[in-house]
Order: C-alpha cells, then structure tokens, then sequence
C-alpha cells in the first residue's frame, strides 16, 4: 500500500499591498497546476467507478474549481475581468487600492487574494 503527499504552493497574497502582475501569474500558474492535479486524481476516479458500476457506493470528493477565470492583458486585465467574470462568486472587481490603481479579487482555496493591474510588482526590474 502506498500513500503519497503532494503539497502543492498556496497563492501568494501580499499583506502590506495588492498583489501585482507577476504576483497574479504565480498564483494562476500555481492554481492551474492545482487544478491538473486534482482533475487527474477525483475525475480519473469517478469515470472509473462508473465504468465498474460502482460510483454509488463511493463518495463524491467536492474540489474548488475555479478554472473558469482566466487571464488577460496587463492594463485591460480588471475591465476583461469584471465584464467576464463579474457575476462569478469566486471573482471581485471593481475596487481601487490606496493609491488609486484597479484592483481584483479571487476567491482561491485558502482565501481571497486581491492584486493590482498597473504593471508588474515594485520589486521587478527592466534592466
């Protein structure tokens, strides 16, 4: 018998400010990767145990799947977003930082993460 261990990186979400661009991209990066595995490990499973005829007698394991929010352009980024996703319970938008920047909201497994869409991170550099 083998039991396995896969931790996975929770989103990155900045305490002291929005998270920004690249911050965003981790977290969809990250979140895609969740979302593979967890479609490979539930519903790989599930077809299985329709095809044994057994699905009825094994659990359903509910999963967070927001895969449905995708990704756009930098400074189009919240306006996509809130025309797309507006009225989706996972998505915020709409809202502006202390320094006046559009910002969005996604509800991830762990918690809402909010980031900015006014170029990347203050720790980039173009050098």
């Amino acid at each position: 018998m083998f039991i396995g261990l896969f931790d996975l990186p929770g989103p990155q979400n900045m305490t002291s400010r929005p998270n920004s661009l690249d911050q965003f991209c981790v977290n969809f990066a990250n979140k895609r990767l969740q979302n593979f595995t967890e479609k490979k490990l539930f519903e790989r499973h599930v077809c299985e145990y329709t095809t044994e005829g057994i699905s009825r007698f094994v659990p359903q394991v509910p999963y967070f799947d927001n895969s449905e929010c995708e990704a756009s352009t930098d400074h189009t980024m919240t306006e996509s977003f809130a025309k797309r996703w507006g009225n989706h319970s996972s998505f915020k938008a709409g809202t502006m930082d202390r320094s006046g920047f559009p910002t969005f909201t996604v509800n991830h497994f762990s918690g809402p993460v909010t980031a900015w869409t006014d170029g990347p991170g203050p720790d980039w550099s173009f050098e």
